[in-house]
């Protein structure tokens, strides 16, 4: 397994365990700390985790938003996979 296989797999499994509306935001920092890498800096890196996110876990995330606008993995995941998910009632 790569490091940004690595990274994909800990953003997907943390992300749907610890979400509880199906989004969860992964600072650069929190990620570069972790795994001692330099996102965004490092250019290839930062490709190879988005490769890794969209190849390996297409079925679990619906979205990713601009991760370099956002400085973040901000990641919406589809709530079946998130078991802490809450129930919304969309008559709210």
């Amino acid at each position: 397994m790569t490091k940004a296989q690595e990274i994909a797999k800990y953003i997907v499994e943390t992300g749907t365990k610890e979400t509880t509306t199906g989004n969860y935001i992964f600072e650069f920092d929190e990620i570069n700390q972790k795994f001692g890498v330099n996102v965004p800096d490092d250019i290839d890196m930062y490709n190879d985790i988005i490769g890794a996110l969209f190849d390996g876990y297409d079925d679990m995330i619906c979205e990713i938003e601009d991760p370099l606008k956002r400085r973040a993995f901000d990641i919406v995941f589809y709530l079946e996979n998130c078991p802490n998910a809450e129930d919304f009632d969309d008559n709210y």
